[in-house]
């Protein structure tokens, strides 16, 4: 199966993909970097066994990120919204470096958590916006 194959975390430049109890959970941009200075659209698609997308499973509730960094004073809680490429929302990163965002979402009575470690580059165009 596809989530057998991943055998845990997988970095690409701008995705990164844990397995948690047999669902498959990607964190990515739409398009653009890690960066700060400018809402980044993260998305989060979600596959349970190699199946459908995120906005087939419709037994998905309550999903959000929560990012968390010692550049921020409290954590910041994203509720993530319904598209058609998955749940996603739009987020500014104030300062470069390391942040943790913890992926939770419920599915048949089960919470379900991971965790994805963000390094956040310096942006270089802050007046462009992406997403």
């Amino acid at each position: 199966s596809f989530a057998g194959l991943l055998g845990g975390r997988i970095c690409h430049m701008y995705s990164l993909i844990n397995v948690v109890e047999g669902y498959v959970v990607k964190l990515s941009l739409h398009h653009g970097r890690w960066q700060t200075g400018r809402p980044v659209f993260m998305q989060v698609n979600i596959q349970q066994n190699n199946e459908a997308d995120t906005a087939e499973l419709a037994d998905i509730v309550d999903a959000q990120v929560t990012i968390t960094s010692e550049y921020l004073a409290k954590p910041f809680i994203l509720l993530l919204e319904a598209s058609a490429m998955g749940l996603a929302k739009l987020f500014t990163f104030p300062e470069a470096g390391t942040y943790q965002a913890r992926v939770q979402f419920s599915h048949h009575l089960s919470v379900l958590t991971t965790v994805f470690t963000l390094h956040v580059e310096e942006g270089k165009d802050a007046a462009d916006p992406v997403g």
